[in-house]
């Protein structure tokens, strides 16, 4: 019977991690990629500051409900993060040129 109980808690293990990482995934890094897409987008647009700024909060909006659907859509939390790391990276890029 303890047997059985320890093969169980080591089944959950895995699921319990998967799921602590879709929500860093959907909450904290979400966050951080809508407003780094906010800030990219108030940066780039060829509009009046004032609409940039506008506009790139909107889409930043998107980014993150995207994201947190992204998060707990994807077929495991490791296809998620290695969906979110490239387009973080392409948006610190996008940010930091001139």
């Amino acid at each position: 019977m303890t047997a059985q109980v320890e093969a169980r808690a080591g089944e959950r293990l895995p699921h319990a991690l998967g799921v602590i990482l879709r929500v860093l995934a959907a909450g904290p890094a979400g966050y951080a990629l809508g407003a780094m897409t906010a800030l990219v987008a108030a940066r780039y647009l060829p509009v009046p500051a004032r609409d940039a700024a506008q506009a790139g909060m909107m889409l930043g909006f998107l980014v993150h409900g995207g994201v947190v659907l992204w998060a707990f859509a994807a077929a495991s939390a490791a296809r998620a993060w290695a969906w979110l790391c490239p387009f973080a990276v392409a948006l610190i890029l996008a940010w930091r040129l001139p």
